[in-house]
């Protein structure tokens, strides 16, 4: 079901940015975000250790995917985001996928320094 809507994501990411609707564009994809953020408090890997590798791969895959998509808006943080998941320059097309396979070691990065 997550991994339609990142599909689905895409494919309206690519419209919205083709028609110029950069402000719509990033909307579906904070939107994403959203629903990743709630798959993952929802599953509870830390707690539920029933189905927790799943849950953490697709999280990841929802991160990774998340950062590719908001390259073109902010290409340094998706950069040093994908690169903490192992994934080095990864084509477009590869958005609304599971790219980012099982097994790879995440170095946790802090894309934004607090404004205080």
């Amino acid at each position: 079901k997550l991994i339609a809507k990142v599909a689905r994501t895409k494919a309206q990411v690519d419209e919205l940015v083709d028609k110029n609707e950069f402000h719509h564009a990033l909307e579906k994809i904070m939107e994403l975000s959203s629903e990743g953020n709630k798959y993952f408090q929802d599953k509870k890997p830390w707690e539920v250790r029933d189905n927790a590798e799943d849950a953490v791969f697709y999280a990841v895959n929802l991160a990774a995917n998340v950062s590719l998509l908001m390259a073109p808006f902010t290409p340094s943080a998706s950069k040093t985001a994908l690169d903490s998941l192992g994934v080095v320059n990864p084509p477009w097309g590869l958005a609304g996928t599971l790219f980012v396979k099982p097994g790879i070691e995440l170095r946790p990065v802090m894309l934004f320094k607090k404004i205080a």
